[in-house]
């Protein structure tokens, strides 16, 4: 998944990310790492 997205707007989706789904990403991305 390669997505172009401007800087202010990645930001917006972190933050929403973190308030709403923070703990399935999280979980998502140590599950990717490894």
């Amino acid at each position: 998944m390669s997505l172009v997205i401007p800087e202010k707007f990645q930001h917006i989706l972190r933050v929403l990310n973190t308030n709403i789904d923070g703990r399935r990403k999280i979980a998502f991305a140590i599950t990717a790492i490894k």
